[in-house]
């Protein structure tokens, strides 16, 4: 199993990189999600002012019991997220 299980990737409306830019900023935001809370998804909200792209890398962790799937965080993520990006 990989550490990172899987991602959801966010992108600005415009995914185009910065004004003066070669190269667009992406971010990684890694965590276990569960649950996903208001914070997480304020942190998503202000990474993807600053970001053009942010990825949020759902962690597995064999050691703890989780609450929810890694695929029921993603879904999650991607509710909680979809008028964001």
């Amino acid at each position: 199993m990989t550490f990172f299980e899987r991602a959801a990737t966010m992108r600005r409306r415009n995914p185009q990189p910065s004004e003066g830019e070669g190269v667009a900023k992406r971010a990684v935001y890694p965590g276990m999600f569960d649950p996903l809370h208001n914070g997480h998804v304020d942190v998503i909200q202000r990474s993807l002012a600053i970001f053009d792209e942010v990825i949020v890398a759902v962690v597995a962790n064999p050691s703890k019991a989780p609450l929810f799937t890694v695929e029921q965080r993603l879904e999650m993520i991607d509710e909680a997220t979809r008028t964001s990006a």
